[in-house]
């Protein structure tokens, strides 16, 4: 009695010729997605490291972020230099970078004149090291002639510049320290008035920190935001006010990452 054959519906080489097939057309894409399960997303350093030659984070210098924006956007949005200040001071402090509390900067730069000040003094006076100035020559989130569609377009750049201290200054004061220690106690029987007097003076100067004595460019970037990049949304799906705020997070993020590590994904 002759056997029949049967073949198989499925057999191997068939099931190796689709695999073939759908990696030649997704191309590498099945590759990233099982390196993204093994050891999930990349990340990648921020542009300031290039610039800087390490993380801001690793520096361990307190930053104060500032924001300036031309009368034309004042007059329209007149806390959004502090908004977005403040938003991208709150980023860096969530990812370990030591930052000037933005309302300390807010109420400092009230009482300079604004944009219009010294970086030495700035430093002086709140403790900066580095100072991260973002320029905003443009914002608006109303689409070109379409009233009720929105889409958030930002200008601008950000520089950021190092502020240098006197060190020999650091070393002086502490001479005077243990200069006003032993003069202390060889006046521990004379003239307590000066005594006391030439002490508050130097404990003071001890305290304080070596003035600034000039500052530098360290980093610069342009940046031109559009958001969402596609199509415009509807006034019918967001309110004006949630739109604003939800593009001015957008340009935080954007600006900030350039200041830590983060997920390759996040810039797309």
């Amino acid at each position: 009695m002759p056997h029949t054959v049967r073949h198989s519906r499925n057999p191997w080489w068939m099931m190796a010729l689709v695999c073939c097939c759908f990696l030649e057309l997704s191309g590498c894409s099945l590759f990233v997605m099982a390196g993204k399960m093994l050891q999930g997303d990349p990340t990648v350093e921020g542009e300031f490291v290039r610039w800087y030659g390490k993380s801001m984070a690793k520096s361990k210098k307190k930053v104060a972020v500032i924001c300036s924006t031309p009368e034309s956007v004042k007059s329209e949005f007149s806390s959004l230099d502090l908004d977005l200040a403040s938003e991208v001071s709150r980023k860096l402090h969530l990812h370990e970078i030591l930052v000037v509390k933005a309302d300390k900067v807010a109420s400092w730069m009230d009482d300079h004149g604004g944009t219009d000040f010294d970086m030495k003094e700035l430093g002086n006076d709140l403790g900066a090291e580095l100072v991260v100035a973002i320029k905003l020559d443009h914002f608006d989130f109303r689409e070109e002639n379409s009233p009720d569609l929105f889409r958030g377009k930002a200008r601008g750049c950000v520089t950021v510049y190092e502020l240098t201290r006197d060190t020999t200054q650091a070393k002086s004061k502490t001479d005077s320290k243990e200069d006003s220690k032993s003069d202390s106690k060889k006046d521990k029987a004379g003239d307590k008035i000066g005594k006391d007097s030439k002490s508050a003076k130097a404990a003071k100067e001890a305290e304080s920190k070596p003035k600034v004595t000039g500052f530098r460019q360290v980093f610069l970037k342009t940046f031109d935001s559009s958001y969402p990049p596609h199509q415009p949304v509807s006034i019918e799906q967001m309110q004006p006010e949630t739109f604003r705020k939800k593009f001015l997070d957008r340009v935080a993020d954007e600006l900030s990452r350039t200041f830590y590590r983060h997920k390759v994904g996040v810039e797309f």
